[in-house]
């Protein structure tokens, strides 16, 4: 067997807690109908979800187009130029079970309107990331296989978008994978595509082991950012969301479960390593998924905790921060000042941006009526790089296609 020293991973035990770098507490707000889902915050505050976008600097929710026959919006990501990141699905006979998912972006300061990537027939392909060098990531589904696919946008208009990459699975012990799998769901301004991909490894045994590991792609090409030969492998992980600095967050099993029979909990990866931020409890039967991760290294996410019930605990979910070390419970951390204070519970944090902004799904802990809300580190961080981008026009630049 394996032996588990040759895989650099640390597993942290007991509680432990961590705080942001520039303060412990927050100020709150409930973000209006009908967003209750926020996917994305950029550096102005503008917030992506639930088919529109919130703009916090005029306090104004702007619902989205589409096109086709019972359509709707799908959104999943914003950038610091203010553009909206998704997909449109609306009712086609000629598309898988009936129902069409194009991928599509939005400039709601110029149109409402939808932009449509164009896609190969027959597919159902979503975007998940998008960076601020107008790069698209995320993934088609077809009946052959579903893939990772990386849209790089030349010029803004829908027949304007120029590179287009397919990221496969990294195959099967050698051997090209059949019907692969693989997702794309975030890209930085590198034009680097993290994701995950189905994965396996040769056993000493002799044996074929499959699993899924997340990557890194440039250009197409993949990287196994968990790839350490003759290692008690980590043989489930997933990816989902990567920095300036290429620091990707997902969660993960851990080493050696060959079937994903245990618990997997928030994980930080670098090249050859990852590092499991636990759970809020760090109990059995607790799961936790990193969700973002900002420039700065600070991680959001979601952590299962056990709560009373009658007669037996209950697992919940609750939202969490982190710089990288453990995790500190976001319901927690929000200001006695503020008059939400004791009277929220967040769930989900699910993005946070160049501010230390954080986007969280949560309810009325009187009514149990759900909101989005945004929290806002306080002191408040002066950071040159968030005034910069604060500052970007709400239109983005045409960008050179990238050479490597």
């Amino acid at each position: 067997m394996d032996h588990p020293s040759r895989i650099c991973v640390r597993i942290l035990t007991g509680l432990v807690v961590s705080s942001p770098l520039y303060g412990t507490q927050y100020s709150i707000d409930i973000l209006p109908p009908p967003l209750i889902h926020p996917v994305g915050i950029n550096a102005k505050g503008e917030v992506a979800g639930d088919g529109g976008v919130y703009d916090d600097r005029v306090r104004a929710f702007t619902r989205l187009q589409c096109t086709g026959p019972n359509c709707s919006v799908k959104l999943t990501s914003i950038n610091d130029y203010s553009l909206v990141a998704g997909a449109i699905r609306y009712d086609d006979p000629n598309s898988l079970g009936g129902v069409a998912l194009k991928p599509a972006y939005w400039q709601p300061k110029l149109s409402l309107a939808p932009n449509v990537l164009g896609t190969e027939p027959d597919t159902a392909t979503f975007i998940a990331g998008i960076s601020d060098t107008n790069d698209f990531a995320g993934q088609l589904d077809s009946p052959q296989m579903s893939e990772a696919i990386d849209y790089y946008i030349v010029s803004l208009n829908p027949q304007g978008w120029g590179e287009e990459f397919f990221l496969f699975a990294f195959g099967f012990c050698g051997a090209p994978a059949h019907h692969p799998w693989s997702v794309a769901t975030g890209v930085n301004d590198a034009h680097h595509v993290t994701g995950t991909a189905d994965w396996s490894q040769m056993e000493l045994s002799g044996g074929c082991m499959p699993g899924r590991h997340p990557f890194i792609a440039i250009d197409g090409r993949l990287t196994d950012v968990l790839n350490v030969p003759n290692g008690l492998a980590v043989y489930y992980a997933r990816a989902n969301s990567i920095n300036n600095s290429d620091a990707v967050v997902g969660d993960a099993f851990a080493p050696g479960d060959l079937l994903g029979q245990n618990n997997y909990t928030a994980a930080l990866y670098a090249t050859n390593s990852v590092t499991y931020l636990g759970t809020l409890q760090n109990q059995q039967y607790q799961n936790s998924s990193a969700l973002a991760i900002n420039d700065y290294n600070e991680i959001v996410g979601w952590s299962d905790v056990w709560v009373p019930g009658n007669p037996y605990p209950v697992r919940v979910q609750r939202a969490f921060v982190s710089t990288g070390v453990g995790m500190s419970d976001l319901t927690s951390l929000i200001t006695p000042r503020s008059p939400l204070a004791g009277k929220v519970v967040l769930t989900h944090a699910n993005a946070i941006n160049c501010n230390g902004w954080i986007v969280a799904d949560g309810y009325d802990a009187a009514t149990n009526t759900a909101h989005a809300y945004v929290l806002k580190p306080q002191p408040q961080p002066i950071r040159a790089d968030c005034l910069k981008k604060r500052a970007y026009p709400d239109e983005a630049p045409t960008f050179p296609i990238p050479t490597g």
